[in-house]
């Protein structure tokens, strides 16, 4: 999908204020991510953000953003290849969706 560079800044200047920790459970070769539980209410279960296994990455969430609307994000990661696909989308106050999709391949630091 070609974008524009003025819809690219609208995604990003919605970016949410806060910062958001995950925590991963392992069970065997395979991890789930959920929220942290040191930002939720007493008693409430933690959402499930995403999974990791052998091959792949996969993290998902949603938050708001400066237009009073809710932005969309998932992380894709092959961890074989190391190549990724990031989307950002959401609603501008009229409705209209905007979705950004980025690609790439992770920097490997040593």
């Amino acid at each position: 999908m070609a974008i524009s560079g003025r819809s690219l800044s609208r995604i990003l200047n919605q970016q949410s204020s806060r910062n958001e920790i995950g925590e991963i459970k392992w069970h065997s070769e395979n991890g789930f991510i959920t929220e942290s539980r040191f930002l939720l209410k007493p008693g409430a279960k933690p959402q499930l953000l995403g999974s990791i296994d052998l091959s792949s990455l996969t993290y998902e969430t949603h938050y708001p953003n400066r237009q009073d609307t809710t932005t969309h994000y998932i992380l894709s990661v092959r961890r074989s290849t190391g190549r990724f696909t990031e989307t950002y989308s959401a609603k501008d106050k009229k409705g209209e969706l905007t979705t950004v999709d980025k690609t790439g391949v992770c920097a490997k630091l040593n």
